[in-house]
């Protein structure tokens, strides 16, 4: 079979191509899922489970031709589907098989098929840099969010009802690169015209100032995300946060945001919560964009959005971590010097690859006609309309009302079902206990899948707080060994200490 004048398969012997192909690639004996691009018929397929028995294998096809002699359509998807490919990897890939996903090209359909395969191999590029992204922030903040999501449903007394909160003013979302500090003084002049929404980074230069913003999005669990709020300053202005973001005692009324994740899902099983639906971004400047849309805003400029730095700025001046770099200043490491190394050592870590990441995503999905980014600078946004920062006050003016506030909402106290978060964690503490019981033996993945999703009001905590011992398991699997006993008992012992440890805050958690 020939396209494009290249032939796909051999006529003669294609088993023993696809065998040859395979062996060339040196891929250790184990367990392992498989994603292949391009696999023309099921040869290549059949020889790897053949070859690494207990794998799974996701294919993707350039052609329709093939997909429809595919035996297993729950894992295989075709160019002109009508779910995009991003869609169907995310489904078809747990975030615990990263470390055994192993990706293999059919290199003849690569060049029968070359624009084809060159948008397939750029879209798997960023969903892989995107699910790294996010099984390193599950294993680092898994932790954070079950305890932030416990002390949030306690003391968080005031909700904003979702279905009330509507904007009819244009919405400036105030990012913290370096460009913001030439907007900030244009913001404070015009401020009337804008309802502004802040990302937690910028509060401080809003503060100096003297620019209160109308909203705040927050969504980071860590610890240093905490140095940005100042109680004075935020005290009354309404925060959009997930659950799980960082506890803060705030006064003000608090818009949920739901981003369906496997944590949200459990929480929403047992406790009823007033949230907007968000699909999850991995940015807060995402988030902040697609929220202020839903909310009915007409338009949304975004300042200081540059996914890069300014000469050795990565931040708009004053920061928050401003004096964190001054105080390291002395006579032979002046501060320029300090900034300098900051961004030379940012590059050698993984900035930079962040910020390309963050790229990828804006500019992989098209959101709205309706936004424009400030002073842009060289990281491009393929989905934005760039204006300079005056030229935004033209665009505006004569479109609203001045002495409109032009935005509003109502608050709810909070729902009665919050109070039952102290049973509800002792009810999975108790069914913890009995899953510690009957811990089977597990010898392929699909045992393990099996058991992770054997209750589903424990699967979020199966698939967050035991990330890494999940991991762990996988990667033993890969190996060709089984699972024992004592190699799932950590995954429950793990999940029931941190939830026990919910129970034991003090004030220094809170």
């Amino acid at each position: 079979m020939k396209y494009n004048g290249i032939t796909i398969h051999s006529p003669y012997a294609p088993e023993r191509a696809a065998s040859r192909y395979v062996d060339s690639l040196n891929i250790k004996k184990g367990c392992y899922l498989f994603l292949l691009t391009g696999p023309g018929g099921e040869y290549l397929k059949k020889y790897l489970m053949d070859r690494y028995p207990g794998s799974l294998v996701v294919s993707v096809y350039y052609n329709k031709i093939f997909y429809d002699k595919a035996k297993d359509k729950k894992l295989s998807w075709y160019v002109g589907s009508n779910t995009s490919l991003k869609s169907f990897l995310g489904s078809s890939i747990p975030d615990f098989m990263i470390p055994v996903l192993r990706l293999i090209v059919w290199k003849p359909c690569s060049k029968a098929f070359p624009e084809i395969h060159q948008l397939v191999a750029d879209t798997i590029f960023s969903f892989m840099e995107e699910r790294n992204g996010s099984v390193v922030t599950t294993v680092n903040f898994s932790r954070k969010w079950i305890r932030n999501l416990y002390l949030n449903l306690k003391y968080i007394n005031t909700f904003i009802n979702p279905d009330s909160f509507k904007i009819s003013k244009p919405v400036l979302i105030t990012a913290a690169g370096p460009s913001l500090s030439k907007m900030l003084p244009l913001i404070k002049e015009h401020r009337e015209l804008f309802f502004i929404t802040a990302l937690p980074s910028s509060l401080h230069a809003l503060e100096y100032y003297s620019i209160y913003p109308d909203l705040i999005v927050n969504t980071d669990p860590g610890f240093w995300n905490r140095f940005h709020f100042r109680q004075d300053f935020i005290r009354g202005i309404p925060f959009a946060m997930p659950l799980t973001a960082t506890h803060l005692k705030v006064d003000g009324p608090v818009l949920l945001i739901n981003q369906n994740s496997e944590l949200e899902k459990w929480v929403s099983s047992f406790i009823s919560i007033p949230s907007v639906k968000l699909f999850e971004t991995g940015t807060v400047a995402a988030t902040a964009l697609v929220l202020s849309l839903k909310l009915g805003s007409p338009s949304v400029f975004v300042a200081g959005l540059d996914l890069a730095f300014n000469d050795v700025h990565s931040h708009v001046s004053p920061h928050t971590f401003d004096n964190y770099f001054k105080c390291r200043e002395s006579r032979v490491h002046p501060y320029l010097d300090i900034l300098y190394s900051h961004k030379i050592d940012s590059q050698h870590q993984g900035s930079n690859r962040a910020y390309q990441t963050y790229a990828n995503w804006f500019n992989n999905v098209r959101i709205s006609n309706n936004i424009y980014r400030v002073n842009p600078s060289s990281s491009t946004l393929n989905f934005f309309h760039s204006v300079k920062g005056s030229e935004i006050i033209q665009l505006v003016t004569g479109n609203i009302r001045a002495d409109s506030t032009e935005f509003f909402f109502s608050s709810v106290a909070k729902p009665k079902s919050f109070d039952l978060i102290d049973s509800s964690l002792h009810a999975i503490i108790k069914k913890l206990q009995i899953v510690k019981r009957e811990i089977p033996e597990i010898t392929g993945f699909q045992d393990l899948v099996r058991f992770l999703t054997r209750d589903e009001s424990l699967t979020g905590l199966f698939y967050l707080f035991s990330l890494q011992e999940i991991i762990i398991c996988v990667k033993k699997l890969s190996s060709g060994e089984s699972c024992t006993v004592d190699d799932l008992y950590p995954i429950i012992t793990t999940a029931e200490e941190i939830v026990r440890g919910t129970f034991e805050h003090n004030a220094e958690t809170e």
